[in-house]
């Protein structure tokens, strides 16, 4: 028929104009929304291991469903935001959300409260209805999500200008050869006897990293020989104020410390622990082009 295809060309139409979709995805965005106009976007929420789980989740995403990432966390838990800490590479990204209207829209007074026992249920696998199918999609960190490790450690970097391998050096030096353990966690309950359990259950000495002065207290009482790492710690975690830059900087150089020297924990379901022991934090230190010289962290350390 006149101005009609043949079957053939509009096969290879079809095939041309899917290849060239896949590229688009396929190239480092080094920051830029490129061509694509629907978007991501990772909203954090609550603690740092939350906000990786959610993190690792809308990358897939992104991965997977064809969109630009965003990455929010200007919220008052974490001290500084997003980009003064990471980059993220190798995927279509945008610096800033888009305007429009955004689904679902952002209820900021969720994000001034503290976490319950409801946000955990919303977990679940069968809470998974995340469609993702407006321009502007919404992860509102709640909810359900699932850990995808391998791609944290292939999309996201340290930001070049924190220095934060000396702030290691400095962790490393302090433990003196000693295994880590992790007092963090204890945000749903402080429980002395589990505390001093775990003190007992330790064969030599060790050194620990805590956000809790009454878990370090406990565990001190059965062990007197333990080097404390941590510094400023709180009575009540449950109301603990916003970070400052300093203290998110700490907090992130002692969960690089666990990827190295993680020994035990007090809370295994702390997600801050889950996600230090099971991500490679060297790979966060390699630069955004992977053509730039670099060496392997450990070797820079002298670990």
């Amino acid at each position: 028929m006149r101005g009609n295809k043949a079957p053939g060309g509009l096969l290879r139409a079809f095939w041309r104009g899917r290849a060239q979709r896949v590229q688009s995805v396929l190239q480092p965005a080094q920051g830029k929304a490129m061509r694509l106009t629907r978007y991501i976007v990772s909203l954090g929420w609550e603690g740092f291991g939350d906000r990786l789980q959610c993190l690792s989740h809308c990358i897939w995403l992104a991965n997977t469903r064809n969109r630009v990432l965003v990455v929010n966390w200007n919220d008052r838990w974490f001290g500084g935001g997003f980009h003064e800490f990471f980059q993220i590479v190798d995927i279509p990204y945008a610096l800033e959300q888009p305007e429009g209207n955004t689904h679902p829209s952002i209820a900021r007074h969720m994000r001034n409260v503290p976490a319950d026992d409801w946000v955990y249920d919303l977990k679940e696998p069968s809470n998974e209805n995340f469609e993702c199918t407006q321009p502007i999609q919404v992860h509102l960190g709640v909810g359900y999500r699932r850990w995808q490790y391998d791609l944290l450690e292939t999309h996201l970097r340290f930001h070049p200008d924190l220095d934060l391998a000396k702030r290691i050096v400095v962790l490393l030096e302090m433990a003196s050869g000693r295994p880590v353990v992790h007092l963090r966690g204890t945000d749903k309950g402080f429980n002395q006897e589990s505390c001093k359990a775990l003190a007992q259950r330790m064969e030599s000495p060790v050194a620990i990293v805590s956000d809790d002065a009454r878990s370090v207290r406990c565990f001190l009482e059965v062990r007197p020989d333990t080097i404390v790492l941590s510094e400023d710690l709180s009575e009540d975690p449950l109301h603990k104020s916003a970070p400052s830059r300093e203290k998110t900087l700490r907090m992130l150089a002692e969960f690089c410390l666990l990827s190295l020297r993680g020994l035990d924990t007090l809370c295994p379901t702390s997600l801050f622990w889950t996600a230090a022991r099971s991500i490679n934090t060297d790979l966060w230190f390699r630069p955004a082009k992977e053509e730039q010289d670099y060496g392997d962290f450990l070797y820079r350390v002298g670990v």
